[in-house]
């Protein structure tokens, strides 16, 4: 999407790691973006990472690629300059509220806190707007299963089998 001295901006499909885990050959994203510069000027040598999507999911990523895109992401990030929002089509309303709201509670044992607003509720499943206040790992996945609406096909957090 974007691609200068400072940045890397991608497109994240579905099945890719935002970075390698170590553990096997899928594809990652930062992997990607390092083949579009050059070479990472900063002081690691390495692409600077602000944020992770979780691997089945799609989204937008951005990656320092120097010592001031690191700078420019970790204070936009820090002082909420830059919004995450996402949507997500999840069983239910469950227990959400037709005009929104915030959902508060603890994930992995740390306070989170995710907003959110129906965008549409049908008889095959309702889509969600979340935007998390916290940045906590399967924050948004926890926080609807927790609500009584699991993301479809979530296979953690609800049931892994979409139904057709």
């Amino acid at each position: 999407l974007h691609v200068c001295e400072d940045l890397v901006v991608l497109d994240k499909p579905a099945g890719w790691l935002t970075h390698s885990d170590g553990q096997d050959d899928r594809p990652s994203c930062a992997a990607f973006a390092r083949t579009l510069v050059d070479a990472p000027a900063t002081a690691s040598g390495e692409l600077g990472v602000h944020q992770r999507l979780d691997v089945d999911c799609t989204g937008v990523l951005c990656f320092a690629a120097s010592d001031a895109g690191n700078a420019l992401l970790k204070a936009a990030f820090e002082e909420r300059e830059a919004t995450k929002t996402y949507l997500a089509v999840v069983d239910g309303p469950g227990d959400l509220q037709k005009r929104g709201g915030v959902l508060r509670a603890p994930v992995a044992g740390a306070p989170a806190e995710t907003a959110y607003d129906i965008v549409k509720s049908t008889r095959e499943g309702t889509v969600v707007e979340c935007r998390p206040k916290t940045g906590r790992t399967h924050q948004i996945r926890a926080h609807l299963a927790g609500a009584g609406c699991p993301l479809r096909g979530d296979a953690r957090y609800g049931c892994g089998v979409d139904r057709q």
